[in-house]
C-alpha cells in the first residue's frame, strides 16, 4: 500500500493559485548578500563601494542602514535613530532599532539620548529599568514611584535594574514591607535563591520572619506550630505560603493541615482555605491520589472548577469507569460538553454500558468536528470524516508591492527569519480584506510557511488549503521512499513541529522543519555513517527531513509500525513511552487520553489528524478511504507486551 501511495504521489500534479510573480535575479541576490555581509561585519568602506552599484532608493537600504546605526551606537544621537524609525516605519527592524538603541544608551548611561528617544516605559524589564533610570535624572520622584511595580516579582530582574533598586533601597522606597512581599512571591514561584538574597536585605527588626519563611520552604509543616504571638497578617501570610508549598510536596498532608487549621480557635481565613483547597484538589486529581479521591470529588461537585472537572473526567476515562464518565461530563460547562473530545467519550461510555442509541447520538455529534476525536467517532460510525473546509474567500487586490519584493529577496538570499519578520509586519498593517490575496500569493510563490502564518493571522481555520499547503513535497516523497515510511506522516510531523518554517527553533533547542535536537541529529548521522551535522545544518530543509525521517522510521520499527507510539516517542522520547506502556493495559483510545504530558497527548492527536487532512487535500479523488488509525493500531491492549507480539 505504501508503494502504491508513493507512486500516486509522484504522479499527482501540483497546482497553485495564480498570482503575479516577484522577479528576483541571481544578480540581485548576490548584490544584497554582499552588501548585507559587509554591513554585518562593520566593513562600511566596502559597503559604501557596494552601495554605489545599488543606486538611490534601494529596496533593501533599511537593512544596510540598520547595521550602520547599530555599529555607531551609543555614540550617535537619538535624532538619527528616530529618523531611521520614521523613514523605515514599515520595516520590522524599526522596532528592533529602538530596542537596541535603548539598551545601548542605557548601558552607557546616556540618559539624555534615551529620554529623547522614548517618552513612555518599554515593556521588557531590562529596557524599562533603563528608561526609569533616565527619568530619574530629571524627575527622581516619578522614577521612584515606578519602582514597586518593577520590584514585585517572584523571579529575578536583569542587572539593568540594580542601580534603580539600589537607590530605592538606600532611600527607603523599597522598605521591609516590599522586601517581604517579594519574598512571598519568590516562595510561591519556587525561587529559594532569591528568597535568600532578599532575606539579607531585611532590617534586623524583620530578619527573624525572613528566616522563618525560608525554613518554611523546606519544612512547610512548621506552619502548624507558629508562635501564637505573631501578628495575624504575618501568621496568615505564613500559613498561606506553607499550604501552597505543602500542596505540591505532600498533597495528603496539606489536606490534613487544612482540616487541622480549620478546627482551631478562629479557624482558617476563608480566602486562604479556598486557594489552598483548589491547589490540593488539582494535585489530588492529576496525581490520582486515592486517599484524597472522595474529598476531591466532593470539592469538585461543590465548586465546579471547569479545568479540574475536565481532569477528573479524564481520570474516569483512564480508569474506564463508564458511569462516572457520563456523570462527570454532565457537570462540564455546556460548551465543553459539546466538544468532539467529550462527545466521543460520552459515546464511548454509553457504548460500553450498552446504551446503543445514546452512543450513536454522541458519536454523531463528535463526528461533525474536524479533529482526532471527531475522526475517531466517524470511524465508530463508519462514515466519512468531516473536513468542514471552505474555499478561500474573495478579498482586495494586493497593494504593498515593496514589502512583497523584500520578502522575495530575503528568502532568495537565505534569510528566512528576516523574511518572516517582514511578512508578519505586513500582515499586521494590512486590512483583513487583504488576507486572502496575501495567502494565495504566498502559495503561488512557493512560500508555504507564510501561507500558514497568514491563515493563523486571519483566523481562517476552515480554509484548509492555506493551513495545510503542499510544502517540500518532493523532498518528503523521496525521504519516504528511502525510509519506507508514509510521506504524509512526515509532512504532518513537519506541519506540527515547525508549521513548515525551516529556521524554527524551539525553547529546548530543537531545530528546523522536523525540529530535530542536535544530540538526536548526531546519533542519526552515526547510524547513517555520515559526519555529525553542525547545529546550523539542521536548518537546511533537506538535512532536517533526512534526519527526522530516519529517526521516525527507526521509532516505527521499534514500535512495530504503531504510529501512536512512534509519534509519542518522537515528541517525548522512547524511554518515557516504554514507561507508560509498562504502567497498565489500555485500549488504544484510552491510552491516547492517558498520555501524561499534555503536549505529547495533543501532539499525537494533531499529527495523525494533520496526516488525514494532508492526504485528503493532496488526493481528493483517491478511491481508497483515508484512515486516521489502522487496524493494528486499534489494539485493545496497549501494554509493553504489545511490542513482543
Amino acid at each position: 500500500m505504501r508503494t502504491a501511495l508513493l507512486c500516486a504521489l509522484t504522479l499527482t500534479p501540483v497546482t497553485l493559485p495564480a498570482a503575479p510573480a516577484t522577479p528576483v535575479s541571481n544578480a540581485d541576490v548576490v548584490r544584497f548578500q554582499d552588501a548585507l555581509a559587509a554591513a554585518r561585519d562593520g566593513d562600511f568602506e566596502r559597503l559604501a563601494q557596494l552601495e554605489k552599484r545599488l543606486g538611490d532608493d534601494y529596496l533593501m537600504q533599511g537593512y544596510l542602514d540598520y547595521h550602520r546605526l547599530r555599529n555607531g551606537l551609543p555614540q550617535i544621537d537619538a535624532a538619527r535613530v528616530k529618523d531611521y524609525m520614521r523613514h523605515y516605519r514599515d520595516l520590522p527592524l524599526a522596532n528592533s532599532m529602538e530596542r537596541l538603541a535603548i539598551a545601548r544608551y542605557g548601558a552607557a548611561g546616556n540618559w539624555k539620548a534615551l529620554r529623547a528617544l522614548r517618552d513612555t516605559p518599554p515593556i521588557t524589564p531590562e529596557l524599562a529599568c533603563y528608561y526609569w533610570q533616565a527619568v530619574g535624572e530629571q524627575q527622581p520622584q516619578e522614577a521612584m514611584d515606578a519602582v514597586p511595580a518593577m520590584w514585585l516579582t517572584g523571579g529575578s530582574r536583569p542587572a539593568a535594574c540594580d542601580p534603580l533598586f539600589d537607590k530605592a533601597l538606600a532611600t527607603g522606597v523599597i522598605n521591609d514591607d516590599l522586601i517581604w512581599q517579594r519574598m512571598l512571591l519568590a516562595f510561591r514561584q519556587g525561587n529559594p535563591g532569591l528568597m535568600r538574597y532578599l532575606a539579607g536585605r531585611l532590617s534586623d527588626e524583620h530578619a527573624a520572619k525572613g528566616q522563618l519563611l525560608r525554613q518554611l520552604y523546606n519544612r512547610p509543616d512548621m506552619m502548624l506550630s507558629l508562635d501564637k504571638d505573631l501578628r495575624a497578617a504575618q501568621r496568615d501570610a505564613l500559613i498561606s505560603a506553607g499550604l501552597h508549598r505543602m500542596a505540591h510536596t505532600d498533597t495528603p498532608a496539606a489536606l490534613a493541615a487544612v482540616h487541622t487549621l480549620s478546627q482551631r480557635p478562629g479557624g482558617l481565613d476563608s480566602d486562604i482555605r479556598a486557594e489552598a483547597e483548589r491547589r490540593i484538589a488539582w494535585y489530588s486529581i492529576i496525581r490520582d491520589l486515592p486517599e484524597n479521591r472522595a474529598w476531591a470529588d466532593r470539592w469538585l461537585r461543590d465548586n465546579g472548577d471547569e479545568e479540574l472537572l475536565e481532569q477528573r473526567t479524564r481520570r474516569a476515562v483512564i480508569e474506564q469507569q463508564w458511569p462516572e464518565v457520563v456523570s462527570w461530563i454532565a457537570r462540564l460547562p455546556v460548551a465543553r460538553q459539546q466538544s468532539a473530545r467529550w462527545q466521543y467519550w460520552l459515546g464511548r461510555a454509553h457504548q460500553a454500558m450498552g446504551n446503543t442509541d445514546l452512543a450513536d447520538i454522541a458519536y454523531r455529534d463528535a463526528a461533525s468536528h474536524r479533529s482526532f476525536w471527531g475522526f475517531t467517532a466517524a470511524d465508530q460510525l463508519g462514515q466519512p470524516y468531516a473536513l468542514n473546509q471552505v474555499p478561500p474567500p474573495a478579498g482586495d487586490p494586493l497593494t504593498d508591492d515593496a514589502a512583497l519584493q523584500r520578502v522575495a529577496l530575503l528568502l532568495a538570499a537565505d534569510e528566512p527569519q528576516l523574511a518572516r519578520d517582514e511578512w508578519l509586519a505586513l500582515l499586521r498593517r494590512q486590512p483583513e480584506t487583504q488576507m486572502p490575496a496575501l495567502a494565495d500569493y504566498a502559495l503561488a510563490q512557493g512560500w508555504p510557511a507564510l501561507a500558514v502564518d497568514t491563515a493563523i493571522h486571519a483566523r481562517a481555520h476552515n480554509v484548509l488549503v492555506w493551513r495545510f499547503p503542499r510544502a517540500y513535497r518532493d523532498q518528503f516523497v523521496n525521504a519516504a521512499r528511502e525510509g519506507d515510511i508514509d510521506p504524509y506522516l512526515l509532512m504532518a510531523v513537519a506541519r506540527r513541529e515547525s508549521a513548515f518554517h525551516s529556521h524554527a527553533t524551539s525553547p529546548v533547542g530543537a531545530r528546523g522543519l522536523m525540529q530535530v535536537m542536535p544530540g538526536t541529529a548526531r546519533h542519526v548521522a552515526k547510524w547513517l555513517d555520515e559526519p555529525a551535522p553542525d547545529t546550523d545544518d539542521l536548518y537546511d530543509p533537506l538535512m532536517s527531513i533526512r534526519l527526522g525521517s530516519t529517526y521516525l522510521s527507526d521509532l516505527l520499527k521499534r514500535y512495530q509500525g504503531n504510529r501512536l507510539l512512534a509519534l509519542a516517542a518522537y515528541n517525548a522520547g522512547p524511554q518515557r513511552v516504554d514507561e507508560w506502556l509498562s504502567a497498565t493495559t489500555l485500549p488504544f483510545d484510552v491510552w491516547v487520553e492517558s498520555i501524561p504530558y499534555y503536549e505529547t497527548r495533543e501532539y499525537v492527536q494533531a499529527v495523525l489528524s494533520y496526516r488525514v487532512l494532508l492526504e485528503q487535500l493532496d488526493r481528493p479523488d483517491a478511491q481508497r478511504r483515508v484512515a486516521l488509525i489502522n487496524a493494528s493500531e486499534r489494539h485493545p491492549g496497549y501494554h509493553i507486551a504489545l511490542l513482543e507480539e
